[in-house]
This record gives C-alpha cells, sequence and structure tokens, in this order.
C-alpha cells in the first residue's frame, strides 16, 4: 500500500517528500524498493528487527538514509510512528518494502496533494509489473472472496 499523506497547508509540488519504509525480514525486497527511490529527498527505514541483516544492508548499500533497527518488533502502526518522528519533510509517502516506485512517480504526488491541499491523504493507483491495476484492499483472503478477486481484475483489465 502506498499513499502520501500532507496537512492542511501542505501539497505544493516543491515541498519535500519522506518515504517511510517499515521492514521486517525482507532484505531482498527491501534491496529493491530502496533502489527505485535512489533520487528521492528523504528515506527512512524502520527494521522491526529482522535478523536477516535488512538494516545492515540499508545501511551500507544507502548510507545516505535513516536507518532506524529497532531491538524487538514494535509491529507496523509503532514503526510508522517512529518513522514519522524521524522526518523533516512535508509530504510523508508509506511504501511498502515489496514495493517500488517508478520514474516520475514522486513528483506526480506532489502534484496531486498540490492539487488538494485540504486532503489529509492522497491514494495512488497501485500496478503490477505488467502495468496492470491491482487491489490494495479488502477481507482476508478465502476461496470464494479469490474468485470475486481474480472475476473483478478481469474487468478492470478490460
Amino acid at each position: 500500500m502506498s499513499g502520501a499523506t500532507a496537512g492542511p497547508a501542505a501539497g505544493a509540488a516543491g515541498e519535500r517528500l519522506a518515504v517511510i519504509v517499515v521492514s521486517y525480514e525482507v532484505r531482498e525486497l527491501l534491496r529493491r524498493c530502496l533502489a527505485s527511490l535512489a533520487d528521492a529527498d528523504e528515506v527512512v527505514v524502520v527494521d522491526n528487527a529482522s535478523r536477516d541483516g535488512s538494516a545492515e544492508m540499508a545501511r551500507g548499500e544507502h548510507p545516505g538514509r535513516t536507518v532506524l533497527a529497532l531491538p524487538d518488533n514494535r509491529g507496523f502502526s509503532a514503526a510508522v510512528n517512529l518513522g514519522v518522528a524521524a522526518c523533516r519533510a512535508e509530504l510523508l509517502l508509506l511504501l511498502n518494502p515489496a514495493a517500488e516506485l517508478p520514474a516520475g512517480a514522486r513528483p506526480a504526488m506532489r502534484a496531486a496533494a498540490g492539487r488538494r491541499p485540504e486532503a489529509g491523504v492522497v491514494g495512488f493507483r497501485q500496478v503490477d509489473r505488467r502495468g496492470r491495476a491491482q487491489l490494495s484492499v479488502g477481507p482476508p483472503p478465502s476461496l470464494a472472496l479469490e474468485l470475486g478477486r481474480r472475476a473483478l481484475q478481469r474487468g478492470i483489465d478490460r
């Protein structure tokens, strides 16, 4: 899931965008995610006590980024709060470590936030590696829900 948050006065195209990534035991996914953020204004990785070397990889391969390695797994919301507290940017993007941002995504996010400065949250369309739209919300998976989701996906693809 990804989305930019902006306060009431935020949203101008020139404002800085910070990307917050919460990780746990996803070193290789995190590596690809961080590579897609090479030109980001600010990146904060909050690692929830991974034992797979995620925090060490992030520090070693991206020395200009903030990496908070927690001594224990505090969960997603607590990690996000720590990441937000470490940011200096006006706009925040919460990014899953399995996600990668294509070129031009951050300027588009800034522009979208600028068009709606009263918005507190801006959501964006998720696509897979082939460019097809993906659903990003819903109840826990089941066979019936998966069949329904696939039918809906076929409709979206058309």
